[in-house]
């Protein structure tokens, strides 16, 4: 099975002999390619929508898999059982509702010791609630697919770790890693943040300038992280 790049870097990023839940699983993609590649032995599949669950069935049953991946029509976590797998797939869905599906039941959550996060929007929030729910974030990664950029986050779980300023919006991984599709993330961000600055300022809003110098602040970081990865020599071969 081929797939979209957003979907490659989520599966390149799956532990081997994982036990793994792809929640939202939408036509099944990612757990048939996992057990076709041998990474994994088994999965479950779950949506809480019945159509998407009845494509995956399709797919599943195309590739003979049915004993290898089972389909399960629910929300969230709350398909699964405590102890049933080590990792979680939630990709395709608000950051604000990855955070709602993870704080519905925190004794399921926090027994399943990995997740493997793709938020659409809503990333910094997401990085945050994390952090303050005693999640550690242990690799980032950027996917870009038809000129969309897409972070993906891999958190575990009962551990303890800070953010620096503005890391919730640049990725305390993201920042370190030698990856040209991450320089034109914050080169993408950069640009987009000046046309944000250039209309407030047009519009004049009462209260303007403190939205202003956060972007401005925020621009500079990133700015910074570009230089000082390019001085150690980052994105040079990639």
């Amino acid at each position: 099975m081929k797939l979209t790049n957003r979907l490659q870097k989520i599966a390149d990023l799956i532990d081997k002999e994982a036990k793994v839940a792809d929640i939202g699983t939408d036509h099944g993609y990612l757990p048939v390619y996992l057990i076709e590649k041998k990474m994994i032995d088994k999965a479950i599949a779950a949506d809480i929508n019945k159509l998407p669950l009845e494509n995956a069935k399709a797919i599943i049953k195309e590739y003979k898999y049915e004993d290898k991946i089972e389909t399960r029509l629910g929300s969230g976590l709350e398909v699964l059982k405590i102890g049933e797998i080590d990792t979680a797939i939630i990709a395709g869905m608000g950051g604000v509702l990855i955070t709602e599906l993870l704080n519905e039941n925190l004794e399921l959550t926090k027994s399943i010791d990995t997740f493997v996060l793709q938020p659409m929007v809503d990333s910094d929030e997401l990085r945050k609630y994390l952090i303050e729910n005693n999640f550690v974030i242990v690799d980032e990664t950027i996917a870009i697919e038809d000129k969309r950029y897409y972070e993906i986050i891999v958190a575990k779980t009962n551990g303890k770790m800070s953010l620096e300023k503005h890391d919730d919006k640049l990725g305390p991984i993201l920042k370190t890693k030698d990856l040209k599709a991450i320089k034109q993330f914050y080169n993408y961000h950069i640009d987009k943040n000046k046309k944000i600055i250039d209309k407030i300022k047009k519009n004049s809003k009462k209260d303007a300038n403190v939205r202003i110098n956060e972007l401005e602040d925020l621009i500079k970081i990133m700015e910074k992280v570009i230089l000082t990865n390019e001085n150690k020599g980052f994105y040079k071969n990639n």
